[in-house]
């Protein structure tokens, strides 16, 4: 198997397992977003409670703070945003 398949499959098998355990991880550091396993949803859309994380010393997770998204919105913000 040449090395840039192999490559591509590993790359391809992190982008999958982060995606099962919720997470979105920053490209240039080694922070990511913890995205909830439930959402909660009310009368003004669906509120999810998203971890911003980062590793501490011996790199177990820290959490740095929790942002409150509005499902519906960041939906939609995502889609607005061009391609190169």
């Amino acid at each position: 198997m040449p090395p840039h398949t192999k490559a591509s499959w590993n790359v391809e098998r992190r982008r999958r397992t982060n995606v099962n355990e919720g997470k979105a991880p920053c490209q240039v550091s080694g922070r990511w977003l913890q995205f909830p396993a439930k959402a909660h949803e009310f009368k003004n859309g669906t509120f999810l409670a998203v971890d911003v994380m980062t590793a501490d010393s011996d790199g177990n997770p820290r959490k740095l703070c929790e942002l409150v998204l509005v499902k519906e919105e960041l939906l939609e913000l995502l889609t607005r945003i061009p391609h190169d």
